[in-house]
Order: C-alpha cells, then structure tokens, then sequence
C-alpha cells in the first residue's frame, strides 16, 4: 500500500492522511513497547487480518492525562502507552507541520509532532504494515 506521493503541498498532506486512515481508522490498539528507546503503539484492524506499527521518535502527547513529574521520561513514555490499551481509533488528521492526531474512543487524542525536539531525528514517526505481510506506509520527514 506504500505510496508515492507528488504535487502541491496541500493535495500531499491530504493523500498521506488517506493513507493513514485506510490504515487505522477501525482498529485498536492492542500493544506497544519502547524498542531501541523508541516507542511503538500495535494497531489491528477489526474486521481484517491486518496489524500495524506505529513508532513515534518524537515528542507527543495524550489530552486530558496527567502524570508525576517525578517519574523518568521513560516511566512516563510507558504510563501513556498503557492508557492507550485496547482503545479503538476513530479519527485521523495530519496537518502541514505533519503534526499527525489520533483520535481515540474516550475523547483520547494522541498528538504526535512532525517536528522533534531533538534536531538529529529526520524521521519523526513511521508506520508499517506488520501483518500479513511486512510493508512500509508511511514515513514522515522533519519539515
């Protein structure tokens, strides 16, 4: 389903938030992880065989969800991730700072930057097709 994408910025925008939402809109979330100090959220369709990955090497957030500010970054990283678990996604929107936002069930949003902190990180966010076969979505590039 990877695609590639040309033409104006606004129609690029639009056809990279299609390609997400094809991919997870009507899915939950039924796992995630900090792997090689990144973190993963595991999105499953439904109604299909499908599964996802989304790795996030950026800043993001949850609405409306506090936590100790004594914890480290990763205690917080995985306190968030737990609070996502077995949430359905109903929305999807990317804007032109590839800020991508999901929505989940419980008024949940998760907003995950295009643009990280941390300047040596060029691929902020990836999402890959992990089942049934392994393919590559969607790469976003710092803007």
């Amino acid at each position: 389903m990877h695609k590639h994408v040309t033409g104006n910025k606004k129609r690029i925008i639009l056809e990279m938030e299609n390609i997400i939402k094809e991919s997870l809109i009507d899915s939950f979330i039924y796992g995630f992880g900090i792997g090689s100090e990144i973190p993963f959220i595991d999105f499953a369709k439904k109604t299909e065989s499908e599964t996802y990955r989304l790795w996030v090497d950026t800043d993001w957030n949850l609405n409306g969800i506090s936590f100790d500010p004594n914890l480290t970054e990763e205690q917080t990283e995985l306190l968030k991730l737990n609070e996502l678990r077995n949430l359905n996604v109903f929305s999807v929107k990317l804007n032109k700072k590839n800020e991508l936002t999901l929505g989940l069930e419980k008024n949940i949003l998760i907003t995950i930057s295009g643009n990280p902190k941390d300047q040596s990180i060029f691929e902020p966010i990836r999402l890959y097709k992990t089942s049934p076969e392994n393919k590559i979505i969607w790469i976003s590039e710092r803007k």
